[in-house]
C-alpha cells in the first residue's frame, strides 16, 4: 500500500508524549488563529475536550503525539483546543458565545453550536478558512481514522464531494493490499503521441493525495477504466517535473508559479488556471474541452467520462446532461 500524507499505516507504535497535555500539536487560542487565518488562510481542526474526559486525553497521548500527524496538523490546519465546559467568553467568525449555565459541567454554547444537544467527547470540528463546510467527527479518531479528514480538508475535497463517499474511496485506496500493476502514461507521451482519441490529463504532484486516488480510479475501477480505454488516451503530469516538454513546437520548463515549482505546460494547457488534484479533457485534436479541479469522486468522474466520450457535450451542457441522467 502506497501512502503519500508522510504517515505509516499499519505499524503500532508507542509514543512518549512530549507533553502529556497538547501532544505534539502546536496548539493556538481561538483568538490566534482566528488573527492567523485572516494573514493566511488554512483549514481549522477544533479539538473539543472536557478536564474529565478521559479519552481526550487518550487522544492526545496518541493521535495528536504522533510526530507525523502533529506535523502534518502544524503545516496545513490552525489547530485550537477548546474546553467545552469553559466558562470565558468566546468570540469566533463575529459572533458572541458563552457558558450555558452556571453548573460545573454546564457545556458552552461554542460546543452546542457545533455539536447540537447530543454532546459527547472528544468531538473534533474540522472548517474551511472561510468557517464554511463544517465536518463534525464525535468520538476518539486514532492515528489511522483522522487521515482521510485530515486530507479532505486540507485538499479541499469538500468541493466536490460529501464527506462520507470521499472516505469509503479513501479507504478502499489506501487499505488495499493488492499491488498496483497498472501505470498512467506519462505526459511526454501525450507530446510526442498523436491519437484518435480524445485525452486526459491528471495534474498532480507527489505530495497530493487526491491525485494518487484519482490516478487509481482511473486505472482500477472497472467501470471508468472501461470507459477511459474505450474513449480516450490517459497521460500523469507531475507539476514539479524537472523535464523540458516540447508540444506544437514550443518548449516548456519548470519555472516557479506563486513561488511553487510549476511546469508551463499546465499552465498553458489550463490557461492558469488549475488547483490540484486537475482532470484536463482534450478533444481529439488537442483542444481542451474542461478543466475540473479538486478531487472527484468516482461516481461524478463516471458522468465526466460520459458526458465527454461519448460526445454529449456537443448537443448540451453538463447539467442538463445531469438533469437527464437524475431526472
Amino acid at each position: 500500500m502506497k501512502w503519500v500524507l508522510v504517515l505509516t499505516i499499519g505499524v503500532c507504535i508507542s509514543y512518549k508524549a512530549q507533553n502529556e497535555e497538547n501532544g505534539a500539536v502546536n496548539w493556538l487560542t481561538i483568538k490566534d488563529a482566528q488573527i492567523q487565518n485572516s494573514k493566511i488562510p488554512k483549514p481549522f481542526l477544533i479539538d473539543f475536550y472536557t478536564d474529565w474526559c478521559g479519552w481526550c486525553k487518550h487522544m492526545m497521548r496518541t493521535t495528536y503525539s504522533n510526530p507525523q500527524i502533529a506535523a502534518y496538523i502544524n503545516q496545513h490546519f490552525y489547530p485550537v483546543k477548546c474546553n467545552a465546559e469553559t466558562k470565558d467568553t468566546i468570540w469566533f467568525n463575529g459572533q458572541r458565545f458563552i457558558s450555558s449555565g452556571g453548573g460545573p459541567k454546564a457545556p458552552h454554547q461554542f460546543a452546542i453550536q457545533f455539536m447540537g444537544e447530543q454532546l459527547s467527547y472528544p468531538a473534533t470540528l474540522f472548517l474551511a478558512p472561510d468557517y464554511t463546510h463544517p465536518l463534525l467527527s464525535k468520538g476518539y479518531l486514532d492515528e489511522q481514522k483522522i487521515q482521510s479528514f485530515l486530507v479532505f480538508m486540507t485538499e479541499q475535497a469538500w468541493r466536490n464531494t460529501p464527506y462520507a463517499i470521499f472516505e469509503s474511496n479513501f479507504n478502499a485506496i489506501f487499505n488495499s493490499k493488492a499491488p498496483s500493476l497498472k501505470k498512467i502514461a506519462p505526459i511526454g507521451d501525450f507530446c510526442v503521441k498523436r491519437g484518435k482519441k480524445k485525452s486526459i490529463i491528471l495534474i498532480t504532484a507527489p505530495f497530493c493525495n487526491t491525485g494518487f486516488i484519482m490516478g487509481k480510479n482511473l486505472l482500477e475501477d472497472s467501470i471508468i477504466a472501461q470507459k477511459v480505454q474505450q474513449h480516450f488516451r490517459c497521460f500523469e503530469f507531475p507539476i514539479t517535473l524537472n523535464d523540458s516538454l516540447i508540444y506544437k513546437k514550443n518548449l516548456y520548463k519548470t519555472t516557479l508559479y506563486n513561488g511553487f515549482p510549476t511546469h508551463q505546460l499546465a499552465l498553458a494547457l489550463s490557461g492558469n488556471r488549475f488547483s490540484m488534484p486537475a482532470l484536463i479533457i482534450l478533444d481529439e485534436a488537442d483542444t481542451v474541452l474542461d478543466i475540473i479541479n479538486y478531487y472527484l469522486p468516482p461516481v461524478y468522474l463516471n458522468f465526466v467520462l460520459t458526458f465527454y466520450g461519448e460526445n454529449h457535450y456537443k448537443k448540451m451542457d453538463f447539467n442538463s446532461f445531469m438533469k437527464k441522467k437524475n431526472p
